[in-house]
């Protein structure tokens, strides 16, 4: 039995982190770092939400990060700026899914991938009100998003500077997708391992009161961590990295209250907001079926 969560504290989101360093660099993608985690600015922005899967034993097996758009773009605009200029002038509201690692010694870890996903594509449709997601992929990996998942391809091959691959970008239409995960028999085969339609909702609530982007403290040590985060970035990025970690907006120089960063530029609305600060909400406990499993496999307790 798993658990999916929102990752809400430096402390699980460094275990996301870390988890997905270890399997990352387990295929020989990206470089060694001391801190043993694996991040970006993007996974520590506010609009970007961390999501893990733990197993009975608390530990967390699965991670993933679903970045939405925002001033400072997506990570693929690294590689494909043109392609997503195009389709924001399309008037398209998108987020990207980066760092999604399962721990290889996972019974089933293909299938808790594909699931993991599924629960994905309904965060980034009714929490992120995105449109549409994008992915990097390597090659290999083209036929399982596009012939399971009903990703297109949408570019030539590149390069990836970050893992050190080659990769392919993909876009996913959330809304078609959803509307396929209602049928009583889908097509797509990734279906198969859906979110049942009785608790999709209840599930995006529980997720949405757990929410809670880093603090200026949190977002300060991360930064602090990888200070290459900084000195890479464009100033633009840097800009907007170092006024959410370091300065109210109100207050140069000072950092900000808990409340002031949360509505700076924050795409959750008020109550959402409000809710996961406080963290104070009971929602009863309930299972999410995951098709041939039967409704045993995946679990989303309320902690």
């Amino acid at each position: 039995m798993y658990r999916v969560d929102a990752a809400s504290t430096l402390e699980e989101r460094a275990d996301a982190f870390g988890l997905v360093y270890k399997v990352y660099r387990g295929v020989g993608y990206g470089t060694s770092h001391r801190s043993g985690l694996w991040y970006s600015m993007y996974e520590l922005l506010p609009q970007t939400i961390t999501v893990v899967v733990r197993d009975q034993a608390d530990a967390v097996v699965a991670a993933v990060s679903i970045v939405q758009d925002s001033p400072i773009g997506l990570p693929a605009d690294a590689i494909y700026k043109h392609k997503l200029d195009t389709w924001r002038a399309q008037g398209r509201q998108m987020s990207e899914v980066i760092s999604l690692g399962v721990r290889d010694d996972i019974r089933g870890s293909a299938i808790m991938m594909t699931s993991l996903v599924n629960y994905v594509c309904l965060i980034g449709l009714r929490l992120q009100g995105s449109s549409h997601f994008v992915i990097t992929v390597v090659p290999r990996h083209l036929k399982f998003y596009c012939h399971s998942m009903m990703f297109e391809q949408a570019s030539a091959i590149g390069f990836h500077e970050k893992t050190g691959v080659r990769c392919v970008l993909l876009t996913q239409d959330l809304e078609a997708y959803d509307r396929a995960s209602e049928e009583p028999e889908p097509a797509c085969p990734a279906l198969r391992y859906r979110v049942p339609s009785r608790d999709k909702e209840q599930f995006v609530e529980r997720l949405g009161r757990q929410i809670r982007p880093l603090n200026p403290d949190e977002l300060a040590t991360f930064l602090e961590t990888r200070p290459q985060i900084l000195e890479k970035a464009d100033s633009e990025a840097r800009a907007y990295l170092e006024r959410l970690a370091y300065a109210s907006p109100s207050m140069p120089g000072t950092a900000g209250s808990e409340t002031d960063r949360c509505a700076f530029l924050s795409p959750f609305p008020p109550r959402v907001q409000e809710e996961s600060m406080t963290r104070s909400v009971q929602v009863p406990d309930f299972s999410l079926g995951c098709g041939a499993f039967g409704g045993s496999w995946i679990s989303a307790h309320a902690r």
